[in-house]
């Protein structure tokens, strides 16, 4: 019996793969929680978890991959399933690195989802399918160069603590001019709407400074 934990903040999300995983005789879901501070509680409280399945961007708080060493540290036999609606691309190598097992994008369909877990429960990687050009990206690639000039301008508005509202009418731009930047960016950066504790540690690695708004004409 595979004894598996889930931790994802969209409850559609963690409902449906619980009920896929409660259809497999080989599996035992003993816990399912939507935050950061779950999954550290759920790992403490259950040491015979054979696999946690982790959603990388858990909304407000803490996201998932700010949390996997202390996760590790709790127990280091533990395998993890990293899960993400988005992209990989600037997690992935750090990931692999802090000794995570598989990764997996939320679009996955049941045999795979299936398979993916028992390897990982196995003790052996799995890279989903969609995202094998992974292992071919160079370690340290800058995220921050897929953006555009205005899309890195509103993160590094977004750095400094500007809300979309302030931006807006600091710049003199329209809420969804600002809007849009800020949603292509941070989906370029891999990153969920509300993870701003991932967009400062990834600005970081990568000396990207926060930015005053300059006020200008339309």
């Amino acid at each position: 019996m595979i004894r598996i934990a889930i931790v994802d903040d969209h409850a559609l999300v963690r409902c449906g793969f619980v009920a896929m995983l409660q259809n497999q005789e080989q599996f035992q879901v003993l816990a399912e929680g939507e935050s950061a501070d779950d999954a550290l509680s759920i790992v403490a409280q259950n040491p015979s978890l054979d696999v946690l399945i982790l959603d990388l961007h858990l909304g407000d708080g803490p996201n998932g991959a700010n949390v996997i060493p202390t996760i590790k540290a709790l127990n280091p036999e533990l395998r993890i399933m990293a899960l993400s609606g988005g992209s990989f691309d600037h997690l992935y190598q750090q990931l692999k690195q802090q000794g995570v097992f598989g990764f997996l994008t939320k679009g996955v369909d049941l045999p795979l989802f299936i398979g993916a877990v028992e390897e990982v429960a196995a003790g052996n990687r799995y890279l989903d399918p969609s995202i094998s050009y992974l292992e071919n990206e160079p370690l340290q690639e800058n995220p921050f160069k897929r953006l555009s000039d205005c899309e890195l301008e509103v993160v590094q508005w977004l750095l400094n603590g500007y809300n979309t509202q302030e931006m807006a009418e600091l710049s003199f731009r329209s809420t969804s001019t600002i809007y849009a930047h800020k949603y292509k960016a941070l989906t370029k950066l891999g990153l969920g709407a509300r993870d701003t504790l991932g967009l400062v540690n990834l600005a970081q690695q990568h000396d990207i400074k926060p930015l005053a708004i300059v006020p200008r004409s339309a």
